[in-house]
């Protein structure tokens, strides 16, 4: 009778633990919010978050096939990596690889190998290709294909997963416009905090043009007759002048985004304006002869391209996005603003 009671007390004892353990297993078994990714020892890797642990196997939500179960025994790794965070479209933030561009700058978040992507605008295509993870080459141009740009990038590895650095390139020519005499280039360094839904971006650059050929410029105080200066034609000259630009990008529902975009330049360069004084006087009802001053300043000259506008991510694959873009130079004499708005397909291939 002893030993009756003594096994009755501990089938019952197991049936309490093994009750306890199935309920702490299914209760809080991990954080269900946490993506994380699961490789098995067969090479096969899962994205999603872990709904359920029962010590045996886990329920896994995938990002792709949706909820599957795999046995522990069969995982090889499980990281929790922040780098797979959820973008808008509910996908790990890695796979969208024009989510690295704002309107015309682009910020320092890494592209994946293979990440190759390409624009469409009212202006002309661009195509970019991912040959390394961090390292893109893209050609950019226009419609009539003028000019041609060669662009590069390269990101920085930090070991800060919000905090990213790039270097980029810009490499063009004016092809066959100018008989391929023109040439430009701007080079900068980016940095960049944040991951692929919410970001900003600060970027330090120099930019240099050259149009190639030959320009008329007058000369001061010469004449070829009283009321008209000289012109000599000379070599066009270069252009340059340091690039600053700040960028960020903001969600703003499940598919859209807030971005902004900029490029601001500063430079001195040597203008030439000329004023032509004289004629018929309202006042005094008397003629008199025109002279004309021709004046040569070396002016300050500053530069200003805002890009506000909005990004649509409809598909994992392609976004759509609009600039209310305006340009304004602005110096001693002059000041012209335009309008330049953009409209932009992206799309990965």
């Amino acid at each position: 009778m002893k030993d009756l009671v003594l096994m009755k007390n501990r089938i019952l004892l197991f049936a309490f633990t093994l009750s306890w353990n199935l309920l702490v297993a299914q209760t809080n078994p991990v954080d269900s919010t946490v993506v994380v990714k699961i490789e098995k020892f067969n090479g096969t890797t899962y994205l999603g978050k872990i709904i359920s642990d029962d010590g045996r196997e886990l329920l896994l939500e995938t990002t792709d096939i949706g909820k599957i179960y795999i046995p522990k025994n069969e995982i090889k790794t499980i990281s929790s990596e922040k780098t797979h965070e959820m973008n808008i479209l509910g996908k790990p933030e890695e796979y969208f690889a024009f989510n690295t561009r704002y309107a015309f700058t682009n910020n320092a978040l890494p592209i994946k190998k293979g990440d190759h992507y390409a624009s469409i605008s009212w202006y002309g295509p661009e195509v970019h290709f991912a040959v390394s993870k961090g390292f893109s080459v893209g050609v950019i141009s226009t419609w009539l294909a003028v000019p041609v740009i060669l662009a590069l990038k390269y990101t920085l590895p930090t070991k800060n997963e919000k905090l990213h650095f790039s270097l980029g390139s810009l490499l063009g020519s004016s092809s066959y416009a100018n008989n391929f005499k023109g040439f430009g280039g701007l080079q900068w360094m980016t940095g960049t905090y944040g991951n692929t839904i919410n970001n900003f971006s600060i970027s330090l650059g120099y930019g240099y043009l050259k149009w190639g050929g030959m320009i008329d410029i007058a000369m001061p105080g010469t004449y070829i007759s009283p009321n008209y200066p000289l012109y000599v034609t000379e070599e066009s000259p270069l252009r340059a002048s340091p690039v600053i630009s700040f960028a960020g990008i903001i969600k703003v529902s499940k598919k859209a985004s807030l971005f902004f975009d900029s490029m601001i330049s500063l430079s001195k360069q040597e203008k030439t304006y000329i004023s032509n004084y004289g004629g018929y006087d309202p006042q005094t009802g008397k003629e008199s002869p025109f002279v004309t001053k021709v004046t040569n300043e070396n002016l300050w000259t500053s530069a200003f391209i805002l890009m506000p506008g909005m990004r649509f991510q409809t598909k994992e694959n392609q976004s759509f996005q609009v600039s209310l873009a305006g340009i304004s130079v602005l110096d001693k004499y002059e000041q012209e603003s335009f309008p330049f708005p953009l409209i932009n397909w992206y799309f990965k291939f």
